[in-house]
């Protein structure tokens, strides 16, 4: 009876399990340690992301450093963007789920918007249980966060609305996007 009991609290705390839980892992790299050289970009990911806003939030409290919503990582295919988001991950030691385009989409208009809202929902819950951000890597995010125009189908507007709505606030859920693209001028400009 206490299990049901504390099982209970905690699913109307934190949330009911959804389809994309399983997604999420810790990595069994070494972090950085696995990079040769990039030095100025581990540099900076340390400074920006990791230590102040994670791992030593007090500090970045008092100095006003306040963890991302988002990252973009671009450059020409084969460059080490998502090794290198996969990597940050596990320098942090937090969950992370690597989606791209076709993991959220759907043929059917709304459940597209419904699956975009259950990973992150399934996001800011494991954050929530584990008492750690978590990281949602979005490979060629290009596919997802399309720029919105007069030809795009209304489906695939909806799902960029849908995507940049939850961006919005991300980092006060406990949750960090690593966005990778081959062309940043495809994605919205307003994420």
């Amino acid at each position: 009876l206490n299990d049901t009991h504390a099982i209970q609290n905690n699913i109307n705390e934190y949330g009911l399990p959804n389809k994309y839980d399983d997604m999420f892992h810790k990595g069994t790299g070494r972090g950085f340690a696995d990079i040769a050289g990039m030095d100025d970009i581990k540099h900076l990911l340390l400074a920006h992301v990791i230590y102040h806003p994670l791992k030593y939030p007090d500090v970045a409290h008092t100095y006003g450093i306040s963890t991302p919503n988002a990252i973009l990582m671009y450059g020409p295919p084969g460059c080490g963007k998502s090794f290198i988001a996969k990597k940050t991950c596990e320098e942090s030691n937090c969950l992370y789920a690597k989606i791209k385009a076709s993991d959220l989409g759907s043929q059917w208009h709304r459940e597209g918007l419904s699956n975009i809202g259950e990973l992150f929902k399934a996001a800011e819950r494991l954050s929530k249980l584990n008492n750690t951000p978590v990281f949602i890597i979005s490979d060629e995010a290009d596919g997802i966060i399309q720029i919105r125009n007069q030809e795009m189908s209304a489906g695939a507007a909806a799902e960029t609305n849908q995507f940049l709505t939850e961006l919005e606030t991300c980092s006060q859920r406990g949750i960090i996007v690593i966005a990778t693209s081959n062309d940043p001028k495809q994605i919205d400009p307003a994420s």
